[in-house]
């Protein structure tokens, strides 16, 4: 009797294991994120994105370790789409909201003989200061100064 039970049970648990190994698994997809688009700082969505009219266009040439213009002003509130044109090696134009801080707003790399641009809005009053992650030490920086 003993050993018709253990069959019956050992029978029963091969089974259960059966039919719990025929149901088809069901994952849920995990969502993925959007993918930023080149050249568009972090910060900025569709809904926030100004009217085209009211964007102002800076180019800004990298070339022999330096950058043209490397001082430049702009206005609280005003949106500024930078053009960078990298002239002879591949350069970063890095912003960060003073010297020295390690926070990054945003960056955008340009290999040599390309031309990238990144749109941002400066909504805080100061000095803004931006580099060449490649070539700061050779003195490739300068300065946004916003102001009322």
């Amino acid at each position: 009797m003993r050993t018709r039970l253990v069959l019956l049970l050992v029978f029963v648990t091969i089974f259960a294991v059966a039919l719990a190994g025929c149901e088809p698994a069901v994952t849920e997809p995990t969502p993925v994120p959007p993918a930023e688009e080149p050249g568009v700082a972090p910060d900025v969505t569709p809904d926030e994105t100004p009217d085209p009219d009211e964007i102002r266009v800076i180019e800004v040439d990298a070339e022999d370790f330096e950058f043209s213009p490397n001082e430049i002003d702009v206005e609280v509130g005003e949106t500024v789409q930078f053009v960078l044109n990298s002239i002879d090696d591949t350069h970063t134009f890095t912003v960060t909201p003073s010297i020295g801080d390690p926070e990054v707003l945003f960056s955008i790399e340009v290999p040599a003989g390309g031309t990238e641009q990144v749109t941002w809005t400066f909504d805080q009053e100061g000095e803004y200061y931006f580099f060449c992650e490649f070539h700061e030490d050779e003195g490739m920086w300068g300065t946004i100064t916003v102001s009322e």
